[in-house]
């Protein structure tokens, strides 16, 4: 486990990234009000530096869901997730790392890459159990995901922006079951729809 994971916290980047996605697409006002009814607002003021609780990102996507619409929320939290991938390729993957596995032919990229999410999957799963699937059909797993919501579009953008970006545009991540719809595990299948890199 990484020196700074505990079992119930989350990298800062489920409040961070989606406090900037709900300011961009429904206004400052309504960040506000969803931070209060999610009992955060002291993050607005002075957003997190470390770790958080698994269970603060958790009322802050509940408070998305439970304020806005459900086109709304899956709008604002499918940001927050594309903003996400884009701060873990900016500044958590060394160049070098990016370089070499945007060289390799896809399959080996896509194995080296899932092989470093599930090195960092309390960064985005907290108490959840991840599982990954490598071979011709691809997929990760989440067994009782805290951060779940009704398809889970915060993970699958985050997901899918870090494959889009290192192995292949044509890269699809499809969310099949869902711990917030009664499944016991989120799963993510990736589709390597692109074979011009084998």
């Amino acid at each position: 486990m990484h020196p700074e994971a505990a079992a119930d916290r989350v990298g800062p980047n489920a409040i961070i990234q989606t406090a900037t996605a709900l300011h961009e697409l429904v206004g400052g006002n309504a960040e506000r009000s969803i931070f209060s009814a999610a009992g955060l607002t002291h993050y607005l003021d002075d957003p997190p530096g470390a770790m958080v609780r698994e269970s603060e990102a958790a009322r802050l996507f509940d408070a998305i869901l439970m304020n806005l619409d459900r086109s709304q929320s899956r709008e604002v939290l499918a940001d927050a997730g594309r903003r996400t991938g884009r701060y873990i390729l900016t500044h958590r993957i060394p160049h070098a790392a990016k370089t070499l596995i945007s060289a390799l032919p896809q399959g080996l990229a896509m194995r080296l890459l899932l092989t470093a999410i599930g090195k960092h999957s309390w960064t985005f799963a907290g108490t959840g159990q991840v599982t990954i699937e490598r071979g011709w059909n691809p997929a990760l797993t989440i067994a009782r995901n805290p951060l779940a919501t009704p398809g889970c579009p915060w993970h699958l953008a985050t997901l899918e922006e870090l494959f889009q970006s290192l192995v292949s545009p044509a890269f699809r991540v499809h969310h099949t079951s869902c711990c917030a719809m009664g499944a016991s595990s989120c799963r993510f299948e990736i589709d390597t729809a692109d074979r011009s890199r084998r």
